[in-house]
């Protein structure tokens, strides 16, 4: 199966990063393909993790959600906290996703 999570994610500290990583970690040892869409603040090695969004640009959204198109994954998971999106555009990306 190909999972697609938008999250943060480890080396950005919080708490949703380090669950959706465990979550990516458990999913791959199973065999899924899992890819991560991300912010846009830090370095990542891991050439599955696509550091797209920006909290203040809508265009990143815009990038992300037809990324996650071009992907075809067959699920999508979004790991929500309200600080860390746009309020604005989070509901245009939402849209584009459909």
């Amino acid at each position: 199966m190909r999972i697609g999570i938008i999250s943060t994610y480890p080396p950005y500290r919080c708490g949703i990063g380090i669950y959706t990583k465990n979550f990516v970690d458990a999913f791959r040892k199973l065999g899924h393909d899992v890819g991560v869409i991300t912010f846009k603040n830090c370095n990542y090695t891991d050439n599955r993790i696509k550091p797209i969004i920006k909290k203040h640009d809508l265009l990143s959204y815009i990038r992300a959600a037809f990324y996650i198109k071009r992907k075809k994954f067959d699920t999508i998971l979004i790991e929500y906290e309200y600080g860390f999106y746009n309020v604005l555009f989070f509901p245009i990306f939402l849209l584009l996703l459909r």
